[in-house]
């Protein structure tokens, strides 16, 4: 009997990112309620293979992420990697579910350089 044969689909793909450092052992979600887009950054930042920053984003300049804010350095990596840009005002949205076309958007981000986002200066 496969031992995930009763748990959730995910549950395999969670241990293997616990047992290889892409999931810090001290970070716990609950994995029954949807993810915030936070949450979403954490995982994200853990991913990328490039750490070409194109932008010089100030935490101060994303409205509604601030030092206590969690992972809160994560989404600052992701605007300064151009993965993500925020809304019309930079604001995150940190505590919000994500949607999936917000989660295709920085994955393909982060899969192709080409598509990363240069956000004005100042």
């Amino acid at each position: 009997i496969d031992e995930y044969e009763h748990g959730a689909w995910y549950e395999p793909y969670v241990d293997y990112c616990y047992a290889n450092g892409i999931i810090e052992d001290y970070i716990k979600f609950d994995w029954d309620k949807n993810i915030t887009r936070a949450q979403m950054a954490y995982l994200f930042s853990r991913c990328n293979l490039w750490e070409n920053f194109i932008n010089e984003v100030p935490i101060t300049d994303i409205p509604d992420v601030h030092d206590t804010t969690p992972f809160a350095y994560e989404i600052l990596d992701l605007y300064n990697l151009g993965i993500a840009v925020g809304d019309e005002t930079m604001a995150f949205h940190p505590d919000d579910s994500i949607k999936r076309c917000e989660a295709a958007a920085l994955v393909a981000r982060m899969i192709n350089y080409g598509y990363r986002v240069e956000l004005p200066k100042g």
